[in-house]
């Protein structure tokens, strides 16, 4: 049995522990690659307008949090089992993995650079929409005409906020909030991180060996 979620048809369905495991391993390598350009590279821009990529940094990051711990209340642990379609998810099919995105893309602007921050957020994408595609697929295998419908009526990550549907009643799942908010927190470390590499490299404890735009 075949079913087509981006255009081409795929034979096999994937184990979703398998996607997921997938998944958190290429999201370690990509931190691990996002460290060394951290610690190697610098910032073109001066003192003012870094400190003015600083706060959109931050802004994102709260976004991040934020958006997290709000779909965390709407979905309640239910992934997969059942097709959630308010609150974020009705305007949006992937909403964790697009906030997860806009904390990758604030890291990468803490650091002052333009280039970080795209390349920070490139990678991301990569990694999200491999897992997004194979979820579609198991998705589509598990609620057949149910999902296609959600499939087709809402955009994979880019919101439509005309879609808005807050439900009329959400079950909360106290403990998967929580721990929701704990792993989301952990964007945070990257400022206090950022700004103890910036202070090393401009005593000289740390090399610069490029400056970035």
């Amino acid at each position: 049995m075949t079913f087509e979620a981006t255009g081409k048809l795929m034979t096999e369905i994937p184990d979703l522990g398998v996607v997921q495991t997938r998944r958190k391993t290429s999201l370690a390598v990509a931190a691990i690659f996002g460290f060394l350009l951290l610690v190697t590279t610098g910032s073109l821009w001066d003192h003012p307008m870094h400190r003015s990529f600083e706060a959109v940094g931050t802004y994102l990051i709260a976004l991040c949090i934020f958006g997290r711990v709000l779909c965390s209340i709407y979905i309640s642990g239910q992934k997969g089992a059942e097709i959630i379609a308010i609150g974020p998810y009705s305007v949006c099919r992937n909403p964790l993995y697009v906030f997860s995105f806009l904390g990758a893309v604030g890291v990468g602007i803490l650091s002052g650079s333009i280039i970080v921050s795209i390349a920070f957020g490139l990678v991301t994408w990569i990694v999200f929409r491999g897992v997004v595609v194979q979820e579609e697929v198991f998705l589509l295998s598990k609620h057949g005409l149910l999902y296609r419908d959600y499939l087709n009526r809402v955009p994979r990550f880019v919101p439509d906020f005309s879609l808005w549907d807050s439900g009329e009643r959400i079950v909360v799942n106290s403990n998967g909030v929580i721990r929701t908010f704990t792993d989301a927190s952990l964007f945070l470390l990257a400022i206090p991180l950022i700004e103890l590499l910036e202070f090393l490299k401009e005593t000289g404890r740390l090399p610069l060996l490029v400056a970035l735009p």
